[in-house]
């Protein structure tokens, strides 16, 4: 759901934690958490308890991407405890862990083909949450390293961008925004971004779609990230950019507030 889509960015903006756990105290939580399995309850007919175990498992995943293997020493990097990272986010499906495999990756070479699949994977997921991890992992992992590989993962999701396809397109835009402010963004990417903003925000105008349809329920949170996304390359770019300034003008007439500010 592209409500989902919209929070999961919202938390990442909010996401300002300036409290970590020490490094001892890092790994003790790491270990305990990681060992977390849910329970199988056979009598669970209506889905109530995978729900909540489920609830869990994506709390435990939250915590280990945001503040516990954040603040884990490099020696605390190694392959058991990446062993135990890894089997954690395949078992238990808490996608949001994903975001937590760079800091491996970039503390060692030997880890790097495994995140490298993992994000892969996860962008070619139907869910929307694979996609939205996987491009905060993505965001993640280029902010503690420029490499080959992440340049071509960022290659990556800005051809998922540039084709248009909605599903968790919200928090791609987002995330773009933020790898154009880190200096990640090639200039052959943020071409590829200005020639496709204008049709996208063309292609969600509201008229064309139902008003019950999920289209037009996220409309206008697309429509306000491809201002914010343009505004970005704008105002940090060295091109003329006319078909992005057009948007923006039209976004300040807008029916919407979310984007006519935005």
């Amino acid at each position: 759901m592209i409500t989902r889509d919209a929070t999961i960015t919202k938390a990442a903006k909010d996401n300002n934690i300036s409290e970590f756990p020490s490094n001892e105290q890092a790994l003790v939580y790491f270990d305990k958490l990681t060992a977390w399995r849910p329970n199988v309850d056979e009598q669970d007919i209506f889905g109530y308890s995978r729900h909540t175990e489920q609830e869990i498992a994506e709390f435990i995943g939250k915590a280990l991407s945001y503040s516990i293997v954040p603040a884990l020493s490099t020696s605390a990097l190694n392959e058991e405890n990446f062993q135990k990272l890894y089997t954690f986010y395949t078992e238990t499906h808490a996608t949001e862990a994903i975001i937590a495999l760079p800091y491996f990756a970039a503390n060692a070479d030997q880890f790097v083909q495994y995140v490298e699949t993992s994000i892969k994977k996860a962008l070619r997921g139907r869910g929307e949450l694979d996609i939205a991890y996987a491009a905060h992992a993505i965001l993640q992992w280029r902010i503690m390293q420029e490499s080959a590989n992440t340049n071509e993962l960022i290659s990556r999701l800005v051809y998922q961008v540039t084709a248009g396809q909605t599903n968790g397109m919200v928090t791609l835009l987002w995330v773009m925004c933020q790898l154009k402010k880190h200096g990640a963004l090639s200039d052959s990417h943020i071409n590829s971004l200005s020639d496709m903003l204008p049709m996208l925000f063309d292609n969600l105008h509201y008229a064309k779609h139902s008003n019950l349809s999920q289209e037009s329920i996220g409309a206008s949170l697309i429509r306000a990230g491809c201002i914010e996304l343009a505004r970005e390359i704008i105002n940090n770019g060295t091109s003329e950019y006319n078909g992005l300034i057009s948007m923006m003008e039209e976004a300040k007439t807008d029916a919407l507030p979310e984007v006519r500010f935005a």
